[in-house]
């Protein structure tokens, strides 16, 4: 069994990395599991462990739908966090002008659910997450440091592939495995 999940690869342009660094200094003292560069990406689907025959059913449902797709974009804007404010759990940047992603993303649900696979059990919410933490010490600060940070940048990605991912969980941070790329046309 292997545990995998869809997702575009995503790499931040030099001044959103300039935000991350100065972000990622000035919460230095709180215990924040930040993502690592290399294993940024936005999840379409996570499907959870998969047999090698489910994994070709994944495969050949994204060979399909991927086929029949043009590239497109959308926005990276506005640093945010999930979880209650007495308890933030996610900090994460925001897609907006996402029509184009959301299309494709309910297209791949529909191709998956043909495949024998269940889609998501909530409304998709796109986003791409920064860093995790189960307790924050200094609240005021936190917030504060994201509002200093949260209307300072936008990116624009450009979407020509669709990757299915392994991720392998590891003490320290998982490791994610590219299966196959599928490149949209």
């Amino acid at each position: 069994m292997k545990r995998i999940f869809i997702a575009i690869k995503i790499e931040l342009n030099p001044d959103f990395e300039v935000i991350l660094s100065q972000l990622k200094k000035e919460l230095k003292e709180e215990r924040i599991r930040w993502v690592a560069d290399e294993n940024q990406h936005l999840t379409l689907q996570f499907l959870g462990d998969l047999n090698e025959a489910q994994i070709s059913k994944i495969i050949k449902a994204l060979g399909s739908l991927t086929a029949e797709t043009s590239s497109f974009s959308f926005l990276l804007k506005r640093l945010s966090y999930f979880g209650k404010r007495k308890n933030p759990a996610v900090v994460f940047i925001g897609i907006k002008e996402a029509d184009q992603l959301n299309c494709f993303v309910e297209k791949l649900q529909r191709s998956l659910e043909e495949f024998g696979f269940e889609g998501m059990q909530r409304k998709y919410s796109p986003h791409l997450t920064l860093g995790r933490m189960k307790f924050i010490k200094n609240k005021t600060h936190f917030f504060a440091t994201l509002e200093k940070f949260s209307n300072n940048e936008q990116q624009t990605i450009q979407v020509k592939e669709i990757i299915l991912y392994e991720s392998i969980l590891k003490p320290t941070e998982p490791e994610y495995r590219v299966l196959q790329k599928f490149s949209l046309h």
